[in-house]
């Protein structure tokens, strides 16, 4: 699987792993994913009512700026909007106001349904599909996972914690595979290497993510 962020790709392999163990990298993935969501939403929540509208404030982690915040302006009044143009034109005809509407040509529903649909661009000839249509194509199998609440719990707890924290920090520190280094509207071509930087990096120590975060 590659997951795309701007020109970088990662690609995560777990072709080598028993079905045993995606289930379970699965699994904790979705517990994970719950738990930072909810824990995402409440902090969020809070920090609207703190934070000053288009002011950037970092956001550190064990002493490192990861990224950073920013609350953005909210608007000045709400208006209203027609959200269903067929249900209020219904609405206005309804209530005495129908020379606020036009007759619009609808087709039956029987011309909508997938046979009528199919028949018509065969009996075409060009393949075309008509004007207002798109093929939908059939949903695919997906993998779903339901989560014991109470299990769930435990798994931030305790040695459970241990793998948990292993699958967050999968890939910390490999080196993501670049598929585009050119910069948007700049020609692509042979560039002039950097000339690399030798200077020697202390190693980082290893971090535990949810202590650093109080968890």
């Amino acid at each position: 699987m590659t997951v795309k962020k701007d020109r970088i790709v990662a690609v995560v392999d777990m072709g080598g792993y028993t079905d045993d163990e995606l289930r379970r990298i699965a699994g904790t993935a979705k517990a994970v994913k719950e738990r930072m969501d909810m824990m995402e939403k409440a902090a969020k929540s809070v920090l609207e009512d703190r934070m000053t509208p288009g002011v950037d404030e970092p956001i550190m982690v064990d002493g490192q700026q990861v990224g950073m915040l920013k609350l953005s302006k909210g608007g000045a009044k709400g208006k209203y909007k027609v959200s269903d143009p067929a249900a209020y034109a219904a609405w206005l005809e309804t209530h005495d106001r129908g020379r606020f509407t036009v007759a619009t040509p609808m087709p039956v529903e029987e011309a909508m349904s997938d046979g009528y649909l199919s028949a018509l661009i065969v009996e075409d000839g060009t393949g075309e599909i008509p004007a207002g249509v798109k093929y939908v194509p059939p949903r695919a199998p997906v993998v779903s996972a339901t989560l014991d609440d109470a299990m769930v719990d435990r798994m931030f707890t305790g040695k459970a914690l241990g793998f948990t924290e292993h699958l967050l920090t999968r890939g910390v520190g490999e080196e993501p595979t670049v598929v585009d280094v050119t910069p948007v509207g700049k020609p692509a071509g042979p560039q002039s290497e950097p000339t690399p930087d030798t200077t020697p990096v202390e190693p980082e120590p290893t971090v535990d993510v949810f202590a650093s975060m109080g968890l």
